[in-house]
């Protein structure tokens, strides 16, 4: 019956001390993981940064796109204007 518990007792002390290592090895690994992330979030930074700076400049770029996009609708509309006023000028004068 001694011998019984004896080895019942180095069983259970075997558990607990692969219990140890694997929450040894899973701390372990969890500081591991932690730092790569960490690296990632440091090397990424930049990237997100300038990703942001080009957005905000094709944004800018896009309203400047736009004001000259609507000039030149607004310059094509007086040119056609003042053709077609002269169209129908030059047809008077030849009615005439």
């Amino acid at each position: 019956m001694a011998i019984a518990l004896v080895v019942i007792a180095l069983a259970f002390g075997v558990m607990a001390a692969a219990l140890g290592l694997l929450a040894r090895r899973l701390a372990d690994e969890s500081h591991r993981l932690s730092q790569e992330l960490s690296d990632l979030r440091r090397e990424l930074h930049p990237v997100l940064r300038a990703a942001n700076q080009l957005a905000g400049t094709g944004a800018d770029l896009s309203d400047r796109v736009r004001e000259e996009v609507l000039a030149v609708l607004n310059t094509s509309r007086r040119v056609r204007g003042g053709v077609l006023r002269g169209i129908r000028r030059v047809e008077d004068r030849l009615a005439g």
